[in-house]
């Protein structure tokens, strides 16, 4: 874990150097942090520490000090893991997740959702909201999700036997306990192009950003980014429209490749849209894209952001100084040699202890000092052997 001040987060020099706060990740890596103004930070990620599962830690003070890791869910199997995690600071100030469970041959199996307690302050238990279809392709993968006027939008894919991979999309209105039956909104599109994306403008009109291409013989197919907005009146998505558009250029040794994916959206001022993706890699790395609209939509002023306060570092010093003679010195200086070895002044840091001793940057030295004292002593011992 690392933080900066937000008016620093274009300077790399101002980012705290990384911490470890938990223990036991594990590949496939999926991990996911969300926080509020209060300075409480939630972070759950998958792991083996006690079994393959779903993991929470959680700072209550902007990251100082952080809990001991504490299983959420878990998959009682060695072959099967959770991924894609996702999670959502709902506007009724809820505390969402999801994520899936792949097996062996990464096929998604299980989709599943979940709520923070704030009472107990624990995840409660989670709700199966999907299975992916046996004879459907990759199953269930991607999931994304927010809150909007009361409804929990659950975005996914799933592979459809004859269909290829499809997005699907799911509402609750009690917080993630039960949900409506899934439906394709954009029943031209298909394919597995990463998670969508939705964002709220200052109008409070929902839209929802994603990777795809059009039906059809593949020399037809259209790959683009795409989007779609939310009719409330009518509870339906709208028509599909594109940012970007194109046939798929597959150029894995050059980086002319196309086919979008992975988007990321955000509002800034309330009508500043923008939207960032990628290139599918399978078919090419070519960087990373972005577009961006004025929205017709009530524009918010600038807020001047914290000044960041004057870090106050708490460090002690580590020393270890040689029992020598002062000829054995004069003699070692000579060499080149220096008889006090000043080790580099560490941070204090506040996590655990388990955690503090396995992120102790001293640890390595302290440990290093034993041979040299005592390859040091060694030389000595032969070198005054020889003068007698």
């Amino acid at each position: 874990y690392s933080q900066v001040y937000a008016a620093e987060a274009a300077n790399a020099d101002a980012w705290l150097p990384p911490v470890a706060i938990a223990t036991g990740a594990r590949p496939p890596i999926t991990v996911w942090i969300e926080g509020d103004a209060e300075d409480n930070l939630y972070v759950l990620f998958g792991g083996n520490p006690e079994g393959t599962a779903i993991y929470a830690t959680e700072s209550q003070d902007g990251g100082d000090n952080w809990t001991l890791p504490e299983l959420v869910a878990a998959t009682y199997s060695d072959t099967l893991w959770p991924y894609g995690l996702r999670m959502h600071y709902g506007e009724s100030g809820r505390l969402y997740a999801t994520w899936v469970v792949l097996n062996r041959r990464a096929w998604g199996t299980t989709l599943y959702a979940t709520t923070y307690d704030f009472t107990t302050r624990r995840w409660n238990d989670p709700v199966e909201v999907d299975h992916g279809i046996e004879t459907g392709i990759l199953g269930i993968q991607s999931p994304s999700l927010i809150e909007y006027d009361g409804d929990l939008f659950l975005m996914y894919d799933n592979g459809i036997p004859d269909q290829g991979v499809v997005r699907l999309i799911r509402r609750s209105s009690d917080g993630g306990r039960s949900w409506t039956e899934a439906i394709r909104p954009f029943s031209q599109h298909v394919g597995g192009n990463g998670p969508a994306t939705f964002v709220i403008d200052s109008n409070h009109d929902l839209r929802v950003f994603f990777g795809q291409r059009t039906v059809g013989a593949v020399r037809d197919q259209i790959h683009g980014m795409w989007y779609s907005e939310w009719h409330s009146g009518t509870k339906s998505w709208g028509g599909v429209k594109y940012i970007v558009s194109g046939p798929l250029v597959q150029d894995i040794d050059s980086d002319k490749g196309f086919d979008p994916s992975l988007a990321r959206s955000a509002v800034s001022q309330g009508n500043l849209l923008m939207i960032v993706w990628r290139t599918d890699p399978g078919n090419g790395a070519n960087g990373a894209w972005y577009s961006y609209t004025e929205l017709d939509a009530p524009f918010y002023a600038l807020q001047a952001l914290s000044t960041p306060e004057p870090v106050v570092r708490h460090a002690f010093p580590i020393t270890a100084t040689l029992a020598l003679t002062t000829t054995d010195e004069e003699r070692l200086a000579a060499l080149g040699i220096t008889p006090i070895a000043a080790l580099p002044t560490v941070d204090q840091t506040h996590q655990p202890p388990q955690v503090r001793q396995l992120a102790n940057p001293a640890m390595p030295l302290l440990i290093g000092l034993v041979p040299v004292g005592f390859l040091v002593t060694m030389v000595l011992y032969r070198h005054s052997r020889r003068r007698y």
